[in-house]
């Protein structure tokens, strides 16, 4: 495989090849982090400037528009600020993604809106998304601790499962009778594994791969 600056990697089916990570860099200026904006954010919750709090979570949230911990903090945000309708705005996006917020009957920081109607209509639907949903059956069984798994794809052809590692930064691969194994690892280039694609005409596997603190 010839290396390329790319943001996505490809794997030979067949065999493990080297791979080229590649980190994504908008006119040679580094993009805004929404972590460090909510880190930001929580400081200036912590000091009580619930003003700029908001601030910072609409960017983050702009950056990543349906990432849970976003949407909810957003929404306490314009609760604590008097927006009330913009908080009851956000609440229902995140229950039709299928969020839930364990203990959110308890924050203090809805104090302002309990009793509302819609309020505790959304609330309801937040809690009940919690509940288990179970309609699948066990189609394998890994044996390995600290994989953390993320992306996962499926070879028609050969009846084999890859499934992307984020914490041991490898592949492993999944035979139909349930035999695993290493298809990539860490010294062929890999970064935390997150998305995998099996492209089946091509023979080959894609995998999106980036460093995470993890």
């Amino acid at each position: 495989m010839k290396r390329r600056s790319i943001l996505a990697a490809t794997l030979e089916l067949g065999h493990v090849p080297a791979i080229l990570c590649a980190t994504a860099i908008a006119n040679g200026a580094v993009l805004n982090n929404p972590r460090t904006l909510s880190s930001e954010a929580k400081a200036a919750y912590e000091r009580k400037d619930f003003a700029t709090f908001v601030a910072k979570m609409k960017e983050a949230l702009a950056l990543r528009p349906t990432h849970q911990t976003h949407l909810y903090n957003l929404a306490v945000g314009y609760a604590l600020t008097g927006h009330d309708a913009d908080a009851l705005e956000l609440l229902p996006e995140a229950a039709s993604i299928g969020y839930t917020y364990p203990g959110m009957e308890k924050d203090p920081d809805w104090q302002n809106l309990r009793g509302n109607s819609e309020f505790e209509a959304v609330s309801q639907r937040l809690a009940a998304n919690a509940a288990p949903v179970a309609r699948s059956a066990t189609a394998l069984t890994i044996h390995q601790k600290g994989i953390v798994s993320e992306g996962l794809a499926y070879d028609p052809e050969t009846g084999t499962f890859f499934i992307g590692s984020v914490y041991a930064r490898k592949i492993l691969a999944v035979d139909k009778t349930g035999v695993v194994q290493d298809f990539s690892v860490r010294e062929d280039g890999l970064w935390s594994v997150l998305g995998l694609k099996a492209d089946v005409r091509r023979r080959a596997l894609w995998a999106c791969t980036s460093a995470q603190p993890q």
